[in-house]
């Protein structure tokens, strides 16, 4: 048992590489041996595993339709019965970005709603787990909650509402000590807000910030 474990981590990581070097194919391989493990050991926790990999692999392609696959996978993990934390907060951090992903592309406000909610139950696993890392997380996810409301916002050309939004953001980069987020986020949004012809660029450059 102990070497089919090992055999499991193994495949994760190689997974997670293959995904972050943009081959899916092989990570889809990786996925293949790793189903086959998880439904000899009849597990509910490696079943999840398996469910929250499948997910990611979805989550990196760049068709919206994979993606909705990816969330209900994600979603099937987060409402199911907890046999690991660190698995439920990890679908529910990767859940969270492709929500952003959607609101990004629909700004339907349910799917904030529904963004919100996971964020501020990330926030309250962090402080019960005094989590500094998670607290980050979340905290990004929220961060950039906000500059999405603020695009949306500036679509319908209520500009002092983004400014608003920005501004919010900043302050909660200073009072978590986001130092770093809290300098650019200073030195670009006043800049940026006058040009709104260059917002999506705004947008998508803190985004990849984000995930770095």
């Amino acid at each position: 048992m102990e070497v089919t474990h090992h055999l499991i981590e193994t495949l994760l990581l190689l997974i997670s590489i293959a995904v972050d070097k943009g081959d899916i194919n092989l990570a889809n391989n990786y996925l293949e041996k790793l189903g086959k493990i998880t439904k000899k050991i009849e597990s509910l926790y490696f079943n999840q595993t398996f469910i929250v990999r499948q997910a990611i692999i979805l989550k990196a392609s760049s068709r919206p339709k994979k993606w909705i696959k990816a969330i209900e996978l994600l979603e099937e993990v987060i409402t199911g019965d907890i046999t690991n934390h660190s698995l439920t907060v990890f679908a529910m951090i990767n859940l969270c970005e492709l929500l952003i992903n959607e609101f990004s592309i629909s700004g339907d406000t349910e799917v904030l709603l529904e963004l919100e909610k996971y964020t501020e139950t990330l926030t309250n696993i962090a402080k019960k787990q005094n989590s500094y890392n998670l607290k980050i997380e979340a905290n990004n996810i929220r961060l950039l909650t906000l500059w999405l409301k603020a695009q949306f916002s500036i679509v319908d050309t209520d500009i002092q509402k983004a400014k608003e939004l920005l501004v919010k953001a900043r302050d909660m980069a200073d009072e978590e000590g986001l130092l770093r987020l809290s300098e650019k986020i200073t030195q670009q949004h006043g800049a940026r807000i006058a040009r709104i012809d260059h917002w999506d660029e705004f947008i998508k450059k803190y985004y990849e910030f984000l995930k770095n």
